[in-house]
């Protein structure tokens, strides 16, 4: 049996399309991001905005319908594929879980702060220093392993000092 997947030149431009719009709008939140921070690019966000706008236009035409909604939640999802991370240890997935708590408090808190939402700021902050916790277990629980590993890698000090017989006591 042989099977042709044969996609028509729209749908290889839809996809195409989907494709440029996922990265537009990656570049747009990057940069909004790093402008949030105190550096950035903020010359480029016109131009950031006007080259999504153009790409939406051009789905809508091509296809007669708006550009689905998961494209954009897709494009923005940051959490990590922890299925492509099979073949890491316990403890460095728990890491990675850990730093990505404190990603997302971060985030959390930044937007908050933008719109001056100080309870949604709380409550990133607490989710931020809960992966800072995290963390900090982790860092101790390898410590306190790693020093046990040294401890019985150490030969047994054998005592080279001479020492008297003890006499029996005398009767």
């Amino acid at each position: 049996m042989h099977l042709v997947a044969e996609n028509t030149p729209e749908q290889i431009r839809e996809r195409e399309l989907l494709d440029r719009l996922r990265w537009a709008l990656r570049e747009l939140a990057a940069n909004l991001m790093r402008i949030t921070r105190g550096a950035g690019k903020p010359y480029d966000v016109v131009d950031q905005i006007a080259s999504l706008i153009t790409i939406v236009a051009d789905y809508q035409k091509l296809t007669g319908r708006a550009v689905p909604m998961e494209a954009f939640s897709d494009a923005l999802v940051i959490q990590r594929d922890w299925d492509g991370l099979a073949e890491i240890s316990d403890g460095a997935r728990e890491r990675l879980r850990a730093t990505e708590q404190v990603v997302e408090g971060a985030l959390q808190v930044a937007a908050s702060r933008l719109l001056g939402q100080t309870t949604h700021a709380s409550r990133g902050t607490n989710e931020m220093f809960d992966g800072m916790h995290r963390i900090r277990d982790l860092n101790e629980k390898e410590r306190i392993a790693r020093e046990a590993a040294m401890r019985a890698r150490q030969k047994p000090k054998v005592s080279t000092k001479r020492t008297r017989p003890v006499k029996p006591p005398s009767e």
